[in-house]
């Protein structure tokens, strides 16, 4: 059955008022939405459906075609009206306002009305208005609560549309009774008075413990008619936990009431719908699911031997874990730990609103974390010579990353808790957390003295607790665990609850971004240095860098103290030191304090080890053999001998004269590389001396191939080898 859509006579098309019905219990509704389209100068149209219902049991439907003094067009779906029907309709017919029934049976999971109200609320962006079945057509006494709310005001307008000669009561319900907050409850119903000059209406200021409790008691006295503004539309946390209000008074109020809801502009919906989406991702558990959870993390937050033994195993295992930098041992102590079912507790008795549950969980957890601090101090004390291990480093260096983690690990613990069938990921959960390590190495880093780890892992402790926390109550809700609204003392600890969570999640995010950003610039500057230094020590030939290390210039404009060590054939003279300073400062841009220090050192590419000969010794004739192959097997003498007369060669004769000291020469006329220094005359090059450097000739001078070989030591380099002899020279007295 339907009528045509319907036009006034300059052609505008008029309003449309929907409204949703299953049987005929909901004339009331239907009476509404007359009342509605009356004032509005519209039409009414109704959505009929309910698959128990007979075809000709819609026969009441027909008698307001009839009778009523407004258009009504009737569309019948022979199934349970869903919201999917109640939306699409809502679409087509291009609906201003949608008129739906509750009656007043409480709602289970996450649902606050029902799963089909909720829906309709969370998808429509036209007027909603939610009435009970008890609706008197043409009320003459209503009653609109306001608090500020922009529903509270759209609701006068609808007041005066249902019935132009009702008496409208403006209601405000103060908290206290002093002056400041009676005067401002005054001025806020002028405000609206002004937005309507047209309606009339009375304003009445009380004081009442709560909004329910004075709305209630006010609308006891003489009204037939009470309309509520939906509360928290800007708030999806809101919507989902302190959106009881309205429904709270919609199960206890004496008189007919509606709640309403007005019409969201576009792009508000479209992020509201965006939101929903996102909150209804995951599933709602059932009762039973909720009871199993309820059940099992209240055992947990009862003190017992095993929640004491097995944490005091799994602070010990964390400590032996960080004494042997073994992150395997550090992984069982996670599994070990009990610490998550009690912070699971915290979470779901503030969600809950179970203040005495709550600190119950909470003496839980703190004792839990002294009994770890002192399992790890105990190890400290006992273990022979502790020192800092790279585990420890690591367990004491928090960063956003962990707070991420944390948040991570919260939800997967109280979803897998919550949810029968993912239940054995909650082990998993309990190492990604690391909540006894921190606490161990808290003790551990305490009794060593330092206390730069110890505020460092207490941070990351202190991190994943409160981060686990404030996700395992965003779950918990998600999943539709909250308070009764009847409860006031629940709601308000639910609101504490998660306010404090809130402000210590904000407070534990600013040091650990700190952190983040002074870690990440270490990390750049430290990667900058590393290139820096390597493009300088390549300007040095056969030189190679061996370690760096930056002693402080972390602060910006501070001067970076870098030490280098190199591995190479020679020393670096102090010009080169300089050079390779102002390569690194110009390279970084800041100003460099450099330490360089050498290593001399050979590289050997022989692949077989060379066999020893019985090369004899010179003679005194200073001639080699037919043979002349001199290896490692030669044995310098600390003096010469004293038959030895010098030639009347290249070397010099004047201070050659048989002694009990060791000749001393100068390195001479060589190049900026310095002179070489080898194993063996012509072998492997074990180093380099700089020129006008002071050796000490070992034993007399060996010629090969033409040429005269030095069997030399230098001292201050730690550096023994053969050198030409062309490039040593008598050293000059000043």
């Amino acid at each position: 059955m339907q009528t045509p859509n319907l036009k006034d006579q300059k052609g505008t098309k008029k309003t449309t008022i929907l409204v949703a019905v299953r049987d005929e219990q909901d004339k009331p509704l239907v009476d509404l939405a007359c009342d509605l389209a009356r004032g509005k100068g519209g039409s009414v149209c109704v959505v009929a459906g309910n698959p128990d219902a007979e075809s000709q049991k819609w026969t009441w439907l027909s008698a307001y075609q009839e009778q009523s003094d407004v258009p009504v067009e009737i569309i019948i779906h022979h199934q349970q009206l869903a919201e999917r029907i109640i939306l699409q309709e809502t679409q087509k017919t291009k609906a201003e306002v949608v008129v739906l029934g509750w009656g007043g049976k409480e709602s289970r999971g996450r649902y606050i009305l029902s799963q089909t109200l909720d829906a309709v609320l969370q998808e429509a962006s036209n007027d909603i208005i939610i009435s009970q079945r008890n609706y008197t057509r043409q009320p003459q006494n209503i009653l609109i609560p306001v608090a500020g709310g922009p529903n509270a005001i759209h609701a006068v307008k609808i007041a005066h549309q249902m019935n132009p000669g009702a008496k409208i009561t403006l209601l405000y319900v103060a908290s206290h009774h002093a002056k400041a907050e009676l005067n401002a409850g005054r001025e806020r119903l002028k405000e609206i008075d002004k937005s309507f000059p047209n309606i009339e209406t009375t304003h009445k200021v009380i004081v009442a413990t709560s909004p329910v409790e004075g709305i209630l008691r006010e609308a006891g006295r003489g009204y037939n008619l009470l309309i509520v503004g939906a509360s928290a539309e800007r708030n999806i946390v809101n919507r989902f936990v302190f959106g009881n209000i309205p429904k709270a008074i919609f199960n206890q109020s004496p008189i007919s009431t509606i709640i309403l809801r007005r019409k969201i502009p576009f792009l508000r919906s479209a992020r509201q719908k965006l939101w929903v989406r996102l909150f209804n991702f995951l599933p709602n558990v059932s009762v039973g699911e909720q009871t199993k959870a309820y059940q099992s993390i209240q055992r947990g937050i009862r003190h017992n031997v095993d929640y004491s033994f097995t944490l005091a195993l799994g602070a010990l295992f964390a400590a032996l874990g960080f004494l042997l930098d073994s992150p395997e041992i550090i992984v069982g102590a996670m599994m070990v730990s009990p610490l998550m079912a009690s912070i699971l507790g915290m979470s779901l008795n503030i969600v809950l609103g179970e203040s005495r549950n709550f600190w119950r969980a909470l003496m839980m957890m703190l004792r839990g974390v002294v009994l770890a601090i002192i399992m790890g101090s105990v190890i400290g004390l006992i273990a022979p010579n502790p020192q800092v291990t790279h585990e420890m480093l690591a367990f004491s260096q928090p960063s956003l990353l962990d707070l991420g983690i944390a948040l991570i690990a919260g939800t997967t613990a109280a979803y897998s808790i919550s949810r029968s069938n993912v239940s054995n990921a909650f082990a998993g959960v309990a190492v990604a957390a690391a909540l006894t390590p921190p606490l161990a190495n808290v003790g551990l880093t305490l009794v060593m003295g330092a206390f730069d780890l110890t505020r460092g892992a207490g941070l990351l402790f202190i991190t994943n607790l409160i981060a686990i926390i404030a996700a395992g109550a965003l779950v918990f809700i998600w999943l539709g665990f909250r308070p009764r609204y009847q409860n006031a003392e629940k709601n308000i600890t639910l609101r504490r609850g998660l306010t404090g969570i809130v402000i210590l999640l904000v407070m534990v995010t600013i040091p650990l971004a700190v952190l983040t950003y002074q870690s990440t610039r270490t990390t750049q500057l430290n990667e900058d240095i590393q290139e820096a230094v390597e493009l300088g020590v390549n300007e040095f030939e056969g030189a190679e860098l061996d370690t760096w290390k930056l002693i402080n210039g972390y602060q910006t404009g501070e001067t970076l103290q870098i030490n280098i060590i190199l591995r190479g054939p020679s020393t670096i003279s102090h010009s080169k030191a300089r050079a390779l300073q102002e390569d690194i400062a110009g390279h970084l841009q800041r100003p460099v304090a450099l330490t360089v220090s050498t290593i001399p050192s050979a590289q050997l590419r022989a692949f077989i080890p060379p066999t020893p000969t019985n090369t004899p010794l010179p003679t005194s004739t200073n001639q080699p053999t037919s043979t002349p192959t001199p290896t490692h097997t030669l044995t310098p003498t600390v003096t010469p001998s004293p038959t030895q007369t010098p030639t009347s060669t290249n070397t010099p004769t004047a201070t050659l004269t048989p002694t009990n000291t060791p000749w001393v020469l100068q390195v001479v006329n060589v190049n900026y590389w310095g002179l070489r220094v080898y194993y063996s005359p012509g072998g492997l090059e074990v180093g380099r001396i700089d020129d006008g450097t002071q050796v000490v000739v070992l034993e007399d001078p060996v010629t090969l191939e033409g040429t005269e070989w030095y069997h030399i030591s230098v001292l201050e380099q730690h550096l023994e080898g053969w050198v030409e002899g062309e490039y040593l020279g008598m050293m000059h007295e000043e």
